[in-house]
């Protein structure tokens, strides 16, 4: 009986045994020998570009220079256009041509203008020579022309959307500005200030213009001023006369307190619009200023022009952060992203480059 018993555990013996080796294969001493701790995993996460750094460039083989390049609301794409009379709609991310629209008569593409929800494109254009043109809104989710406002005497200068979306001001070369209808194309009001500029406040309170009024006794130099309109009553708010050259380009701040301001003889002006003071005086470029632009936060200014490099300085104290050295030709055009994160600076060889803002 003892013999038989003893078989019939046998198989649990066996079983037991192999358990026991397989586990002392699998300690962590063995032969004697004490193993390492276990190695922890740390997921390594990638430094950010450094700014700067050249993201994607854009080149349309028949655009010739780029004078507008506007960023989407979303930030995904950037609608860009110049001399070919045609609009390029792409892809941030890939440089992929989105859409392509045309139909502009012939004439150049001066000025790229995004609504603010992301629905709508405004395009001004102009003509080599002094010819009437006209401001186009175009759909920006296929490539239907909506609308057409047309008799800007010698092209559209500039052109802004309201913050609601509902109306345009716009500019032409003689200095007219026109406020419209962006659904319906049916003009509302018109200035005649003879102005040069002009932009929108944030806050949709007012329109602001430069105009040159008078010679000064300096030779090349004009008395400069600035308009403030009331866009409620279209009446003037304020007006300020700023001994300065002629004014190239003008923009709110963020929270629509100031206005930034570039001349001809390469000035920068931050200016206090309620009390008509200068907060900041920047001379520091080395050619003409084609562009400005606020970062989304309202702390950095970038400035492109002549000289083929962008200026990106704080807002607050003028101090110079970085300079973007890789344009081999004018910059016409400075825009940031939506999340101040890139910027994209267009040029007179058609490129349009994405990079890494400081």
């Amino acid at each position: 009986m003892q013999h038989r018993r003893s078989i019939y555990h046998m198989p649990f013996l066996l079983f037991s045994c192999a358990v026991f080796l397989i586990l002392a294969a699998c300690s962590p001493i063995s032969s004697g020998l004490v193993s390492a701790a276990t190695p922890t995993r740390t997921k390594i996460t990638p430094a950010p570009p450094s700014p700067g750094k050249t993201l994607m460039i854009y080149k349309d083989s028949s655009a010739g220079p780029t004078l507008s390049a506007a960023w989407s609301p979303d930030g995904k794409s950037i609608a860009s256009g110049g001399f070919n009379g045609v609009v390029k709609l792409w892809d941030v991310a890939t440089g992929k041509t989105l859409r392509t629209y045309s139909g502009f008569q012939n004439a150049f593409t001066s000025k790229i203008a995004w609504s603010h929800d992301g629905q709508r494109i405004a395009v001004g254009t102009s003509y080599p020579i002094s010819q009437d043109a006209s401001a186009y809104i175009l759909d920006a989710h296929s490539q239907k022309i909506l609308l057409v406002s047309t008799k800007y005497h010698g092209g559209v200068a500039d052109l802004v959307w309201s913050p609601d979306n509902a109306y345009i001001a716009s500019l032409d070369e003689q200095g007219e500005i026109h406020i419209w209808n962006s659904t319906t194309g049916e003009q509302v009001y018109s200035y005649q200030p003879l102005a040069s500029n002009l932009a929108w406040s944030p806050d949709g309170k007012f329109i602001a213009s430069s105009n040159a009024i008078e010679s000064s006794a300096i030779e090349n130099m004009q008395q400069v001023e600035i308009t403030i309109w009331n866009t409620a009553t279209h009446h003037v708010a304020s007006v300020y006369d700023l001994h300065s050259d002629l004014i190239n380009s003008l923009s709110w701040s963020a929270d629509s307190s100031s206005l930034l301001l570039t001349s001809r003889d390469k000035t920068v002006m931050i200016w206090d619009v309620a009390t008509g003071k200068t907060r900041l005086l920047h001379k520091e470029q080395t050619g003409d200023i084609y562009s400005a632009a606020w970062s989304p936060n309202g702390k950095l200014v970038a400035l492109a022009g002549k000289d083929q490099t962008v200026h990106v300085f704080e807002a607050n104290t003028g101090k110079t952060l970085f300079i973007y050295k890789e344009h081999k030709s004018s910059i016409y055009n400075i825009a940031w992203s939506p999340d101040g994160r890139l910027m994209a600076s267009s040029d007179d060889a058609g490129f349009v480059r994405v990079w890494v803002a400081p």
